[in-house]
């Protein structure tokens, strides 16, 4: 259906939206083999959700991203190991993380596992989507656009205003596009914050780059790499 894609995640499961003959389409999938099935044929899928798990060490991506977004780092949750990921419940969980990691795991990161499992168990099965589907940090793609990280949450007005700002230089009709995606969703199935995470990944996902250049992969091979924005510099 189309050849980039920019997904976030959202109460219901994922939040897509790709640029279609007639302008930007969105669509909500309860799980990412549901998405995989629509746009398999995509070239790149930028997924807002860590991918690839370590067994027995951290993941040096995080410390990287976390340097770099300076004010807006506490929105990089750190990543359980893989075992961790993969416990029945929350205090089991955070122990298993503690005894590989040496820390326990955040009841944020916690929350977050039900959909780092649902790409992992993909990525684990389908040699093709290991190759299409890649990670990317919207606060870190906002950075890259704006030449410095925003001053202001994504939840505050401030915040909605300036990442709308930089959306619409390459989607002038982002303000309507939104609005229509909100009115076809309640709000408790869909932020205004998902919509604009979810464009601004499809924005890195048409001319992506890695952050790092060192290879680091997680169990089964999967490659561990931060997708951003090319052609654009940092402050």
């Amino acid at each position: 259906m189309a050849t980039f894609v920019g997904v976030d995640g959202c109460k219901l499961g994922w939040f897509a939206v790709w640029q279609g003959p007639r302008g930007l389409k969105s669509q909500i999938y309860p799980s990412v083999q549901d998405l995989w099935g629509d746009h398999a044929d995509a070239t790149r899928i930028l997924i807002d959700i860590p991918i690839g798990l370590k067994v027995s060490e951290d993941r040096t991506i995080e410390s990287q991203v976390r340097a770099l977004l300076g004010p807006r780092r506490s929105s990089v949750f750190p990543v359980p190991c893989y075992a961790a990921a993969y416990a029945d419940n929350y205090p089991d969980a955070s122990a298993i993380n503690r005894s590989v990691l040496g820390k326990g795991l955040s009841k944020q990161a916690w929350f977050i596992t039900p959909l780092i499992r649902d790409v992992d168990q993909l990525l684990q099965q389908n040699r093709r989507a290991k190759c299409v589907i890649g990670e990317c940090h919207p606060e870190l793609a906002f950075a890259s656009v704006n030449g410095a990280p925003l001053p202001n949450s994504k939840k505050t007005l401030e915040g909605i205003a300036a990442r709308q700002a930089l959306i619409r230089k390459y989607f002038p009709a982002v303000d309507r596009f939104v609005e229509s995606c909100l009115r076809d969703h309640p709000r408790r199935h869909l932020q205004i914050d998902d919509c604009l995470d979810a464009l601004i990944l499809l924005i890195t996902a048409k001319q992506a780059r890695p952050l790092s250049d060192k290879s680091e992969r997680g169990k089964g091979g999967i490659p561990i790499r931060m997708w951003v924005p090319d052609r654009v510099s940092y402050y």
